[in-house]
């Protein structure tokens, strides 16, 4: 069961104040047993002030500088002492429960599985986004992308394997990623996911 997965939720903000809570208040209802650190790095909008005030239960470290997104997921899962780590940006929606589950059972299915994410995934502005960009390589992938392009949605499908996934919407192995050594830092912001997945 979910209850039986101790997994931590890391998120990197910055000036996220428009959408951080609304995750927030998804990962309470959806997620409840699960942990939640949040990286702000140096918001100006207040973003720190709300998480602090109105929502207790997260850890929330407050950065003096933006240090970038790789080295803050790196702060974010270096506090955890939990087996799994879902990498979230904070305008992502988690819209119930089964996700986690689904995201789990994935990483199992093999041993050589470190990383899952869902196919598509939808942005606090509700437009759908494919979560497995230059990923079109394999014949099953390109069609998916193709019938994404025609319809704007996915169908329901077994899990696909990828070139690699966007890092705001991620279930990894701690142990895998602690292995190749975490997110680049050189990287300060795109780029990280490929160069992890590598």
């Amino acid at each position: 069961s979910l209850a039986a997965v101790p997994f931590t939720n890391v998120i990197v903000s910055y000036n996220s104040i428009g959408h951080l809570p609304q995750l927030l208040d998804d990962l309470r209802r959806h997620a409840p047993g699960s942990e939640t650190i949040i990286i702000d790095n140096a918001s100006t909008d207040g973003t720190a002030a709300i998480v602090a005030s109105q929502f207790a239960w997260v850890r929330l470290v407050t950065n003096p500088t933006n240090v970038g997104y790789a080295r803050a997921v790196n702060q974010g899962v270096a506090l955890s002492k939990n087996p799994y780590i879902f990498l979230l940006n904070p305008d992502i929606r988690i819209l119930g429960s089964d996700v986690f589950a689904a995201l789990f059972e994935c990483l199992l299915t093999a041993p050589c599985v470190a990383i899952a994410g869902p196919l598509q995934f939808k942005q606090g502005s509700g437009r759908p986004h494919l979560n497995f960009t230059w990923s079109y390589w394999t014949p099953r992938a390109f069609e998916l992308y193709i019938r994404y392009l025609l319809r704007g949605e996915l169908p329901k499908a077994p899990p696909l394997r990828v070139a690699f996934l966007n890092a705001g919407c991620l279930f990894l192995s701690r142990a895998a990623y602690e292995a190749v050594g975490g997110l680049n830092e050189k990287y300060f912001l795109y780029g990280e996911e490929p160069d992890l997945f590598l």
